[in-house]
């Protein structure tokens, strides 16, 4: 069943537009409109290339797409999925069907391109797409460190040091993601991706982490951030996780909450306290 903002609203299935091919010499793929992520990156993966997609392997890659493709695990060397976008096939309200790309020649299809990548769910149907792919070799490793905190409280002090972690040592260097999730149960997983120009050793470069679980009396379960050694690798991390879970909703994702320089003490004091509490 489907949720819609309105009564008159149509819902297109697009499950059968479901073929992927892979142009290794000119490191283009083609997806249909119902290609999911699983479908996607195990094409891309094979050819040994790269794209910033999400991690879910059941999403839509051109409901993401249209959405922006804001790519958590890849996109600080990659960037948007929405930037690899070549060209795309894409189907107005009234009907009229319209092959576009970055160098579309009339001012209409040009505007219609850049808003597609963004509000295209508002403004018709992508039944395919076509993405540049980057080099496998963009990526040079990854993998997390898992923190099983127990409590709320144990939780906001860890995640605190970790945050300032994050502000001083990741975000001036762009040859490395973080990402920290907080589960239901106040487990805390630091996932750290390592791209091309990383010049530094991963595992020492992460003891930060260690040390924030050392100060807060809690445990590591998983300390492993060279466990990824392909981009399909660290691309699938979370599938069989993603599988297992279970309940209604499965998880609560918040997006966006950024500032135009890196965030102070007062900004991360309230991602802690407010956000985790």
């Amino acid at each position: 069943t489907s949720t819609v903002a309105v009564a008159s609203a149509v819902v297109v299935d697009l499950q059968h537009l479901n073929s992927v091919s892979v142009d290794e010499e000119k490191m283009e793929v083609t997806a249909g409109g119902g290609v999911t992520f699983r479908s996607l990156a195990e094409a891309v993966g094979d050819a040994d290339g790269a794209l910033p997609i999400g991690t879910g392997d059941t999403v839509g890659v051109t409901g993401y797409l249209v959405n922006g493709g804001i790519s958590g695990y890849f996109g600080r060397r990659l960037g948007m999925l929405g930037q690899r976008v070549i060209e795309l096939t894409f189907v107005t309200a009234d009907g009229v069907i319209k092959i576009l790309s970055p160098s579309s020649s009339s001012d209409e299809d040009s505007t219609l391109f850049n808003s597609v990548l963004g509000a295209g769910s508002a403004l018709g149907v992508v039944t395919s797409v076509t993405l540049k792919m980057e080099s496998g070799s963009s990526f040079q490793s990854g993998g997390q460190v898992i923190v099983p905190c127990g409590t709320k409280d144990s939780a906001k002090r860890f995640a605190r040091l970790a945050l300032s972690f994050l502000r001083d040592s990741v975000l001036p260097d762009e040859s490395v993601s973080m990402e920290l999730v907080v589960t239901a149960d106040f487990t805390c997983i630091s996932t750290f991706i390592f791209y091309d120009s990383f010049k530094f050793d991963p595992i020492s470069y992460v003891n930060p982490i260690r040390d924030a679980a050392t100060v807060g009396n809690v445990p590591i379960v998983v300390d492993n951030v060279t466990q990824w050694n392909t981009w399909l690798e660290a691309a699938s991390c979370l599938w069989p996780i993603i599988k297992e879970m279970k309940g209604n909703p499965l998880v609560r994702m918040d997006h966006s909450m950024g500032t135009t320089t890196y965030p102070d003490d007062d900004l991360l004091n309230f991602i802690a306290n407010e956000w985790i509490g």
